[in-house]
């Protein structure tokens, strides 16, 4: 039993330093330090965070960093997409309708 608290102990912790690094991550964007967001969205996303993937997938699309390419942004979207995330699905549905990144 002490175990499994243990590890729910862990989840929420986790739950939360994500849900903080993605709310910095949307004020960084806001401020216009997209940079930034994107190394604080990256790691939330390559945990397999949808909104986190989403929104690589719109600096991306929107080419707001550096390294910025249509297929990544599809590659992104595609993962979120895939878990449900609804406006994910839109944006790829809109890359495949266009023809850009697929």
């Amino acid at each position: 039993m002490q175990f499994m608290f243990k590890v729910v102990l862990v989840l929420l912790l986790s739950f939360q330093i994500a849900q903080a690094s993605l709310s910095k991550g949307l004020a960084a964007a806001q401020a216009g330090d997209f940079a930034a967001s994107y190394e604080l969205w990256l790691p939330i996303a390559k945990q397999g965070g949808t909104d986190a993937q989403f929104y690589i997938g719109l600096l991306h699309s929107k080419q707001l960093i550096p390294q910025a390419s249509p297929e990544k942004a599809v590659e992104w979207y595609l993962l979120a997409a895939t878990k449900g995330h609804v406006d994910a699905q839109f944006n790829l549905g809109i890359k495949y309708d266009n023809g850009i990144g697929v």
